[in-house]
């Protein structure tokens, strides 16, 4: 018998328990010498407190019944191909592949009822004229596979095409004008009066398509925009308020009205906090509507969570698998119903053959061998996850209210309130990615210089001359009434209701436009004096430089101006990198530039930026400094401009 387990056994739980804590406080405080504790609290990048060690006692959130109602999801792989033809055959073969449902995007313009530039790639969709493309894609959908058909505020077009079908459709006719508003900025008539449509789809579908829910609350547009999380926890909110205003505004009560709706996010990077942002969407979607007199039913929520296409890149985009990998992840711990994960090679456009096939292997083996979904609310219990749960939910509230202080999502839209916190929180993220403080794996850290960025493929606008600006109809008019809807064709109008649009772009883009400009430029690190001076800040600037596709050459090290402007010459390049230790600099640049300007360099960076020697630096001839934590993308450019001006 182990005495010590004995002893342990001994001491009721919650009295064990405290022992520990305080011994772990007293060598915390002993560790920290006389500072106090709060100095090990930190603050996460949305502002989230960050406690250094949770009690074991799980946070009593309100609701949390609601986390424990599923456990396994549904792979559900989404498509956007413009070519119905295109995005059929991608059905058919994922189907064979495991896919258990189906997630159709259309074209953004015709989710709009507006004409304009392409979406940006990666985020365009299928465009659909007529109820016989809309067959074409049914036709590749196993019969009873769930099919979300995410179609904007394109209601009453699309439902008149179902209207006159023969085949019955079961799943969710995603209606979402507040969400097509956003994503294009504009609508082909006043959002009152898409929102009345949504209602009438609906009532449509209680009559003849009974368990067809018709309203979908999307918010990954706000996400790929550099919402925080919290910001996305209150558009879905605001959003999914107005849907149910709408809906009761149309004869329904709060409970049916609840259950029309589906809802989407996306999810990126932080592990921990998109599983917390998951449990907390659960939770305060709850408590709205509750408020509105929803029972526990109608409180639950249908959620579907997509990978995101912000982290995607075009530079090394086999870390793309990683990365999807890590966002289905916390998105079946964090509860989804459905997943779709983002392919790997989703910034050059539509994914290929290979990327839709590991994303839906991706989820197949964390499913069927990690067996991820066996367990309902896995986050459950830990200190860290219930309390971020805790405080994103309680910041995503106080948002929402804010946005209905300001007369609700509509309003907020037109006043430009919400995309400018998305566009606050995008223009942080592109300061942090700048400065590598927000590392993006084989782009800004640990790229190999040789691999370039051929830019996402240019995708051609297929909508043909039917779908053009002011063509005498708009979508609406076209299907004034469901019955006579089914052989129509969709035509676009002008904008009659406009506001700022989502600012939605990859993270990585700034690196990829300077990558793309490279041409297998050289560096030379000039390494002076003794190694232990200059071989840290050599190996800093061969990964720095590698990042905007410049190969590093690096020198053997020598103590004599003479010798090191030698090296250099030898090293056939035209950029010198003086790298050393600060307390060589003052003596040794002045006398070491003019050496390496005759020996070919027509560009001289010094590796660091002794804040007392930089006025020096640049009297002696220095042109850049490379410093951890500077703006790497605006050095870089610089960089390069000289190396063109001096061609």
């Amino acid at each position: 018998m182990n005495p010590d387990a004995s002893i342990i056994a001994s001491v009721p739980e919650s009295a064990a328990r405290a022992q520990a804590l305080e011994a772990w406080r007293a060598q915390a405080l002993k560790e920290l010498q006389g500072a106090p504790l709060e100095r090990l609290t930190t603050r996460s990048a949305e502002g989230l407190r960050i406690e250094p060690l949770y009690s074991a006692e799980p946070t009593a959130l309100p609701g949390r019944e609601l986390l424990l109602a599923r456990a396994s999801w549904a792979v559900c792989p989404e498509y956007r191909q413009p070519a119905v033809a295109d995005a059929a055959a991608a059905i058919a073969a994922d189907r064979g592949r495991g896919a258990q449902a189906t997630w159709i995007e259309i074209d953004e313009r015709l989710a709009a009822g507006v004409s304009g530039a392409p979406p940006p790639v990666g985020r365009h969709g299928v465009v659909l004229r007529d109820a016989d493309e809309l067959g074409m894609l049914r036709a590749a959908i196993e019969p009873g596979t769930p099919l979300t058909l995410a179609i904007g505020a394109a209601g009453r077009t699309i439902a008149g095409w179902l209207a006159g079908s023969s085949k019955p459709f079961t799943g969710l006719l995603g209606c979402d004008p507040l969400g097509a508003l956003a994503r294009r900025g504009a609508l082909g008539w006043s959002i009152e009066h898409a929102l009345q449509d949504m209602s009438h789809v609906t009532g449509w579908a209680l009559a003849a398509a009974p368990g067809l829910r018709t309203a979908l609350v999307d918010v990954g547009a706000y996400q790929e925009a550099g919402a925080t999380c919290a910001d996305q926890i209150a558009a879905l909110l605001a959003t999914g308020a107005a849907y149910l205003r709408a809906l009761v505004a149309g004869g329904l009560g709060v409970a049916a009205a609840a259950g029309q709706l589906g809802f989407a996010v996306a999810v990126g990077r932080d592990l921990f906090l998109e599983i917390a942002k998951l449990r907390a969407i659960r939770l305060t979607w709850a408590r709205l509507v509750a408020a509105c007199g929803g029972d526990a039913a109608a409180q639950r929520m249908h959620l579907h969570v997509r990978g995101s296409w912000r982290e995607r890149t075009t530079i090394d985009p086999w870390v793309g698998l990683l990365r999807g990998t890590g966002e289905t992840f916390a998105a079946a711990i964090g509860g989804a119903d459905s997943i779709a994960t983002t392919a790997m090679d989703a910034a050059f456009g539509e994914p290929g053959e290979l990327g839709r096939r590991m994303a839906v292997n991706t989820q197949l083996v964390l499913a069927e061998e990690a067996h991820l979904g066996r367990v309902a609310d896995p986050a459950g219990g830990s200190g860290y996850v219930e309390a971020l749960s805790d405080q994103l939910a309680r910041a995503g509230w106080a948002r929402f209210q804010a946005i209905e202080a300001a007369g609700g999502m509509a309003a907020a839209l037109r006043a430009g309130l919400v995309q400018g916190w998305a566009a606050e929180t995008a223009k942080v993220q592109a300061q942090a990615v700048a400065s590598v403080r927000l590392p993006i794996v084989g782009v800004s850290r640990f790229a190999a210089a040789h691999e370039r960025s051929t830019g996402a493929t240019a995708i051609v606008d297929r909508l043909t001359d039917d779908l053009s600006e002011g063509t005498g109809a708009d979508i609406l008019d076209a299907a004034r009434e469901l019955s006579e809807g089914t052989g129509v064709r969709v035509r676009l109008g002008p904008a009659r209701e406009q506001v700022t649009a989502l600012a939605r772009a990859r993270l990585s883009e700034p690196f990829e436009r300077l990558r793309a400009r490279a041409t297998g430029e050289t560096v030379a690190l000039v390494a002076v004096g003794e190694p232990a001076q200059w071989r840290g800040r050599v190996e800093f600037c061969r990964a720095y430089f590698a990042v905007g596709g410049l190969v590093a050459v690096e020198t053997a090290g020598a103590l004599g101006v003479d010798e090191v402007a030698r090296q250099f010459a030898a090293s056939g390049s035209r950029v010198a990198v003086i790298c050393s230790a600060d307390a060589v600099y003052a003596d040794a640049v002045p006398r070491l530039v003019p050496a390496l300007r005759a020996a070919g360099a027509a560009v001289v960076l010094l590796a660091g930026r002794p804040k007392e020697l930089v006025e020096a630096m640049q009297a002696a001839g220095v042109d850049l400094f490379v410093q951890l934590g500077g703006d790497a993308v605006a050095l870089l450019g610089e960089l390069q401009a000289r190396l063109e001006v001096r061609t």
